[in-house]
Parts: structure tokens; C-alpha cells; sequence
């Protein structure tokens, strides 16, 4: 029963997420509701996109932020050993 419930409440949550973005795109855009439902799969998908790119750029940077710092901790202990 448990799991049940867990579903249900899952559901809710989808279904207001749905209805809100829904509601506030429909305000925006002047799109119909139905239009905005078909679409939100392939708007998931770009969401997604983005959400991956901007995730990778992040990685590059703290990779990048990571080899300056790296690179100062050689050059500062470079100078205490010589």
C-alpha cells in the first residue's frame, strides 16, 4: 500500500508541475494548452540539452580552476625547495 501511495503522491507532483508550466507559458506565449502539452516532450529534450552543455562547461571549468591551483601549489613549493 505503501508504494501506491508513494505513487499517487508522485503523480500529484507532476501533474501541478505540468499545470504550472502549463499555465505560465500559456501566459507568455498566448499558446493553447493542448499545443504546449504536445510540445513538452521535445521541450524536456532541449531543456536537457542545455542542462548537459551548461554541465560540461561547468566540468571544464572547475578542471581548469583545478590545474591553476595545481600548478601554483608546484610553483610555491618549487620556491621553498629551491
Amino acid at each position: 500500500m505503501a508504494i501506491a501511495n508513494k505513487m499517487m503522491v508522485g503523480g500529484l507532483v507532476v501533474a501541478a508541475a505540468v499545470t504550472c508550466y502549463a499555465r505560465r507559458r500559456h501566459a507568455r506565449t498566448g499558446e493553447g494548452y493542448v499545443a504546449i502539452i504536445g510540445s513538452l516532450p521535445s521541450d524536456a529534450r532541449v531543456w536537457w540539452g542545455k542542462v548537459r552543455q551548461h554541465a560540461a562547461l561547468a566540468l571544464e571549468d572547475g578542471r581548469a580552476a583545478a590545474r591553476e591551483r595545481e600548478a601554483e601549489l608546484s610553483r610555491q613549493l618549487a620556491s621553498v625547495d629551491g
